[in-house]
């Protein structure tokens, strides 16, 4: 197991962990379908495959899973996800 530390943070004095090295799921990985559905990436930018991509969540409501691929299962409830969306390490 590794951690890598970088000089640019995502969150001021929070720790990411992450299953992608770097600063998150390469563009070419994002999902278009599956068991979770569609990428929440891909319907929010158009994707370079060559760049990195890290959606991070500020909050979600309840029954909301968000994987880290940027695909997730909602179950019918009420509220809103608030998310953050990151390309190669800059917030867009």
């Amino acid at each position: 197991m590794s951690l890598r530390a970088d000089v640019t943070q995502l969150h001021s004095g929070a720790l990411v962990a992450s299953l992608y090295a770097g600063h998150g799921v390469y563009g070419a990985n994002v999902v278009n379908g599956g068991d979770n559905g569609a990428s929440i990436i891909a319907a929010a930018t158009i994707v370079d495959p060559y760049k990195e991509y890290r959606l991070t969540a500020v909050s979600l409501p309840s029954g909301f899973v968000l994987n880290e691929d940027g695909s997730g299962e909602d179950t019918p409830r009420s509220g809103v996800a608030v998310l953050r969306l990151f390309e190669d390490g800059v917030e867009l």
